[in-house]
């Protein structure tokens, strides 16, 4: 069974950002579906978004339970994810780093926070 914690630091840094309505989606920028409009140039890449549980895609219909509240992805995504994953948080680098047991998954996990984003 899959899991996904947050290191006590990547908690401190992203809960101020959360509303009480809000959860997360980790999303990986394949190019596939409205997070992801297109595919970046530098290939396959994860991020993590802030999202009103209200406006959470269609498209994210399985979650992990987490400290944060659940974090919805995709079937897509769930094809690249491991097993046990944790985020954690950089401060030195000022950055949010995706992990696992055998490896960093993205060693710099990009935030969004689509409350900020006016077309969505």
């Amino acid at each position: 069974m899959m899991d996904l914690t947050f290191s006590d630091e990547a908690q401190t840094k992203l809960a101020p950002k959360m509303t009480a309505g809000d959860v997360l989606l980790l999303d990986l920028d394949d190019g596939i579906g409205p997070l992801s409009p297109y595919l970046k140039e530098n290939g396959l890449m994860y991020q993590l978004f802030i999202c009103p549980k209200t406006k959470v895609p269609s498209s994210f219909t399985k979650h992990f339970q987490t400290s944060l509240g659940p974090v919805y992805f995709t079937d897509v995504t769930e094809v690249y994810l491991d097993e046990h994953m944790k985020i954690t948080y950089k401060p030195v680098q000022n950055r949010f780093e995706l992990q696992s047991d055998q490896q960093i998954m993205e060693s710099s996990l990009d935030l969004v926070n689509l409350n900020e984003q006016k077309n969505f």
